[in-house]
């Protein structure tokens, strides 16, 4: 139509549309440029326009009417990131990784970093444990005598001056006891930590392996590669590979990746348990036996009673070191959710911790009991 078009001075005679010109001319695009785009088609060069100039100018299906789409529109945005073709998966897409890759040395325990460091972590743990529960006691101990100072069984200063002298005994013999501690908790920490290496090795001398293929890529080795799996290091895999916006679906899978993870570790602590067990019940058979006064009735009496004490302690051995096994995985998954890698570590410790203390203080009050 007549009143509906322009003619620019580089347009050669040609009219364009008005409303075209309008949007595009708006935009700081040229009237050459303009002109190539609509008459030439395709052939011509392509549209080379900086920030907010026009990328593009098309006619609108709809109506004759051209369209401007600028490149800071969302439009343009979207159109960078175009939706996947199928919907995103909620399950954890695994990855190529080699079989037995975080499966460690045999020696490895032994090498001087990782000595010092072992060293250095049960020694602060020991310490740590044993304050931990001189605090305990000194707080419960304050509960009782300001019972007695309430019931009038003792003054306040007769309360205070036994307070004072038993904190002063337990001091004491932590500080004579504490050396010894740590000396027995790093010879435990290097027990489990060969006994576990030797379950290892065993495994993987006794899975075998098809021929022309590693270990590392053998589809045998895949149930030993869960149970040598670094917990620390597969949340942090997990988690990358979902990018962070999945931590429910890492956690929840960490859960099982870790009691696969730790069944070797508990085990060989279980196994270090029971010869400790065995071992100072066989010290005390042979100390009672040596000293015995030759009765045999009463020997044998003897010999049943630690035959079921010793069956009634593996028993408790074994459902306090399952109940950790499970309490562990679980934290791990709940500090995966939080915090994949030092959460996983921190939530499992704390979910072992908590159970073995549980069983522990089961374990003293029935002590308690039979001795009364």
């Amino acid at each position: 139509e007549k009143g509906n078009t322009k003619q620019l001075p580089h347009s050669h005679g040609r009219n364009i549309p008005a409303i075209l010109m309008n949007n595009c001319i708006d935009s700081g695009l040229d009237s050459l440029t303009l002109y190539r785009h609509h008459y030439v088609g395709s052939t011509a060069e392509p549209l080379n326009v900086q920030q907010p100039r026009v990328e593009l100018c098309h006619n609108s299906s709809r109506s004759n009417t051209s369209v401007s789409i600028l490149s800071t529109s969302p439009i343009t945005a979207i159109s960078r990131f175009p939706p996947p073709s199928t919907p995103r998966s909620t399950s954890i897409v695994p990855t190529k990784r080699p079989y037995l890759d975080d499966l460690r040395p045999f020696r490895a325990q032994f090498q001087p970093q990782q000595l010092i460091l072992s060293t250095l972590r049960c020694s602060l743990l020991t310490v740590s444990q044993n304050l931990t529960g001189y605090l305990s006691d000194q707080l419960n101990q304050d509960a009782h005598y300001e019972e007695l100072v309430t019931s009038g069984k003792l003054t306040e200063e007769e309360a205070e001056l036994a307070a004072s002298a038993k904190s002063d005994g337990d001091w004491d013999a932590i500080l004579e006891t504490l050396p010894r501690k740590v000396v027995l908790a790093i010879l435990k920490y290097q027990s489990v930590t060969f006994c576990m290496r030797c379950m290892e090795q065993f495994l993987l001398a006794m899975t075998p392996t098809k021929a022309g293929k590693s270990s590392k890529h053998d589809k045998n080795h895949r149930f030993l590669d869960r149970l040598t799996k670094d917990a620390f290091s597969s949340a942090l895999r997990k988690d990358a590979r979902t990018d962070g916006n999945e931590r429910y679906t890492v956690g929840r899978q960490m859960v099982k990746t870790s009691f696969y993870s730790n069944i070797l570790p508990f085990l060989a602590d279980y196994t270090v348990q029971q010869i400790i067990l065995l071992g100072g019940y066989y010290m005390y058979y042979h100390k009672r036996k040596i000293s015995g006064d030759g009765n045999t009735a009463a020997f044998s009496v003897l010999n049943g009673g630690m035959f079921f004490i010793i069956v009634q302690r593996s028993c408790e051995l074994i459902v306090s070191r399952f109940a950790c096994l499970s309490m562990s995985s679980l934290g791990a998954g709940v500090g995966t959710f939080v915090w994949p890698g030092w959460g996983t570590t921190l939530g499992g410790q704390l979910g072992d911790g908590l159970t073995a203390n549980f069983f522990d203080k089961e374990k003293d009050g029935k002590e308690a009991d039979n001795s009364e």
